[in-house]
């Protein structure tokens, strides 16, 4: 694990909060395809076939509807899974960063001094830290997404709830 000695003018190469906005669009972006793919394309085309096929013989349409209760669950523990594979696992392992970071160039990084400034970057012993900061993250998204931005503009870092908490910074990769 390499730590970074970083300019004590706090972290440099804060992006700014209209950065880490299109970040943030463009990760949900993802994260609503996902749902449309594994959740609403599937769960509606069952129904759908099921109506269809049943010819509005009743019984057999409730019986259908039984089965597509069942059906689901798995497609919604899928999309969770996934979802979660996206926004905790995946920046752990790949340079902390998810696509919307890679497209605005910055990544996640680990304070681990800060009165020193000392970082280093996220690998996969960190999980558990990435699940805080997801878990903090429903609060920062709570009320369209104001409680982060505000917590983000009273922060020099530009630090959401769930990143001030957790020891992490989102930094850019660009030279400023």
């Amino acid at each position: 694990m390499k730590e970074k000695k970083i300019d004590n003018s706090k972290y440099a190469n804060i992006p700014s909060i209209s950065m880490r906005v299109l970040m943030t669009i463009i990760d949900w972006g993802i994260l609503l395809a996902i749902l449309i793919v594994f959740e609403i394309i599937p769960i509606t085309s069952i129904l759908v076939f099921f109506r269809a096929i049943s010819n509005f013989n009743f019984e057999f349409f409730n019986i259908m509807k039984i089965i597509s209760w069942i059906i689901t669950p798995i497609f919604t523990l899928g999309a969770v899974f996934i979802i979660y594979y996206y926004v905790v696992v995946w920046p752990i392992k790949h340079n902390g960063q998810t696509f919307g970071m890679e497209f605005t160039q910055t990544k996640m990084i680990i304070i681990t001094d800060d009165e020193k400034g000392i970082t280093r970057p996220m690998n996969e012993t960190d999980l558990k830290l990435n699940i805080k900061r997801f878990l903090w993250s429903i609060l920062d998204f709570s009320f369209w997404g104001l409680v982060g931005l505000i917590a983000m503009w009273k922060n020099k870092n530009n630090q959401s709830l769930g990143e001030k908490f957790t020891k992490t910074l989102v930094i850019s990769e660009k030279n400023k």
